[in-house]
């Protein structure tokens, strides 16, 4: 079963999230957002985090912050009223989606879909980054210590680079720890 936390900071008749998440298979716990921003630890795991308000100001955006740092999970803000802020703005406080209107049930569970489905996206996006980006500093030490060895055995490149793929599989290492071990040795050295 699916979990939800909404913080609700309106009470509404048009809108009621909770009853509408469960009918949709979550369960469902519901906090006042005053009392969230003080009280609540987002310890537990949840699936989708709703936050439910009358209408998007900066503080709004300042609790997703804290929310979405706390706990990686797809946040799901709906507005009872247009905000003046942009859309682009409240999209980049970690909201996964975003509503304004009064919503019915088909309506609001397309977009916790869609919060989900956005937060998925964004999360492998951040972790394909992330792996790109360490990839790079692995490719730079192994370039750096390549270097270090042309200039100290008086190899070429490719000889290198093959000396140290051979020493690096015979001490069972990645290039890349073999490469920073290198890197560490010529600095003891100088």
């Amino acid at each position: 079963m699916s979990t939800a936390l909404v913080f609700d900071s309106i009470n509404t008749e048009d809108l009621n999230v909770k009853d509408l998440l469960e009918q949709h298979g979550y369960q469902v716990e519901v906090f006042s957002k005053q009392v969230a921003s003080r009280e609540v630890s987002i310890s537990e795991p949840a699936d989708l985090i709703v936050i439910n308000l009358d209408r998007v100001v900066i503080s709004d955006l300042e609790f997703c912050k804290g929310i979405g740092a706390k706990a990686k999970v797809p946040i799901l803000l709906l507005a009872k009223e247009e905000s003046e802020l942009s859309t682009e703005t409240i999209l980049a406080s970690a909201v996964s989606s975003y509503g304004v209107g009064v919503f019915d049930r088909k309506r609001l569970l397309t977009m916790a879909d869609v919060a989900i489905e956005r937060f998925r996206q964004m999360q492998s996006l951040k972790d394909e980054l992330n792996r790109s980006k360490l990839q790079l500093e692995q490719r730079k030490v192994i370039e750096r210590a390549k270097g270090l060895i042309m200039s100290h055995r008086g190899l070429n490149e490719n000889d290198a680079y093959n000396h140290m793929r051979r020493t690096a599989m015979d001490q069972g290492k990645s290039m890349a720890s073999f490469a920073e071990q290198i890197i560490e040795v010529f600095q003891i050295i100088e």
